[in-house]
């Protein structure tokens, strides 16, 4: 870093911070107690590259899916610490933790299709929503454990796309790394990151220069949204060259809103939209 802001980029709607903050500790904190992925499947499974994400490739054991599920009552209930209204839901989702049915969610989570815990959700009259961000932050930890396995080998691979080569996730961070700039895309949900064109759309591939550009906010250099005007997605970007990072990156998508409002103001949507 050459230069650090004299305002803080990392910022952000304080109640959603906290909430993500928390989460993230306790995702640290469960790191060793995961359960990690045989290595002879692991190689396997990366030597078997289909194009679809690690984690949808790998045949995830009963004890993994024991372990998801039990920490998605966990999960579930940091967030309603944050979020009282949501009291009622997580007070039902409790026992249906217990069914088999929320065992094959946790299977779902584990391989990153979070559309079908929320099917399994409605069809037991639950909060969708909360039931799959529950799982989705329960598998996370084990995903996380994965990355730190299975990383180095995924980045290698360089994608071509703009989701994690792990879980399939869409990347909306990059930073930019190094004397040059090296960019690599992030994703919050299994701490992964790789390598990428430092010019070019992660979501269409538009590598034309002037159908690209950067969105910032006057009061703080060196982290922008950087818009595709031929597909109309974004995704920000930090300059590690000129701010500090954050002290911890799985909520730096949540204290960088304002880049979102930024690029919403002119027309523009996330890459998950």
């Amino acid at each position: 870093m050459t230069e650090e802001t004299a305002i803080s980029p990392w910022r952000g709607p304080q109640e959603a911070v906290d909430l993500y903050r928390d989460l993230a500790s306790w995702r640290r904190g469960l790191l060793g107690s995961a359960e990690t992925v045989d290595p002879e499947e692991l190689s396997l499974a990366l030597a078997r590259d289909d194009g679809s994400p690690l984690a949808a490739r790998l045949d995830w054991k009963a004890s993994q899916r024991e372990q998801v599920r039990r920490l998605a009552g966990q999960a579930a209930s940091i967030t309603v610490a944050h979020r009282p209204p949501l009291a009622a839901a997580a007070e039902a989702l409790r026992p249906w933790l217990e069914r088999e049915e929320a065992l094959e969610a946790a299977g779902h989570a584990l391989r990153a299709e979070d559309a079908r815990v929320e099917e399994l959700a409605r069809a037991a009259s639950l909060h969708p929503a909360l039931t799959a961000f529950a799982f989705e932050q329960a598998a996370a930890v084990l995903h996380t454990a994965l990355a730190a396995e299975a990383g180095e080998a995924l980045a290698r691979r360089q994608p071509a796309a703009g989701s994690c080569p792990l879980c399939g996730r869409v990347s909306t961070l990059s930073r930019l790394e190094g004397k040059v700039g090296q960019r690599y895309l992030y994703c919050a949900h299994c701490d992964l990151a790789w390598r990428y064109a430092r010019i070019a759309c992660p979501y269409c591939g538009n590598e034309e220069p002037e159908l690209l550009r950067e969105l910032v906010s006057d009061d703080v250099p060196g982290v922008a949204a950087l818009a595709c005007d031929k597909c109309r997605r974004y995704t920000k970007r930090v300059d590690l060259r000129r701010v500090a990072p954050p002290e911890e990156w799985l909520v730096a998508d949540v204290q960088t809103l304002y880049l979102d409002m930024l690029a919403a103001e002119e027309g523009f949507l996330p890459a998950h939209r």
